[in-house]
């Protein structure tokens, strides 16, 4: 599958970059995840990305980053990221995590345009 990073920031256009994939990893560490489609939602939620800085000017600006499923393949392998690293260490979330026997990509999952275009 491919899948689409889109950088947004005030005043710019949003830049996208498509990226191949065979196994998607989810992370499942988040307070609201509770099932398989809890994960991919937290996937495409925008991030902050902090310290990004314009290629005009080279200043630091406020920008966003979200991931959307351009692409899906015809078999999603999913990798759930069951372990944690912080400052104390490495540990095992111990969480269960809902799943059914088959699974429906929500629109929300992917991208709103497309190929060869800047936005979501």
């Amino acid at each position: 599958g491919q899948l689409r990073s889109v950088v947004k920031t005030a005043g710019a256009r949003p830049s996208a970059t498509v990226q191949p994939f065979h196994i998607l990893q989810l992370n499942i560490s988040g307070e609201g995840v509770g099932s398989v489609e809890d994960a991919l939602m937290l996937m495409t939620a925008p991030e902050p990305l902090v310290g990004y800085r314009s290629e005009k000017g080279n200043q630091e600006v406020a920008a966003s980053k979200s991931v959307f499923i351009q692409l899906p393949p015809r078999v999603l392998v999913l990798h759930l990221m069951r372990f944690t690293y912080g400052a104390t260490g490495m540990g095992k979330l111990l969480k269960p995590v809902a799943f059914s026997t088959s699974l429906t990509l929500r629109k929300e999952l992917l991208t709103r345009s497309p190929p060869g275009s800047d936005g979501t």
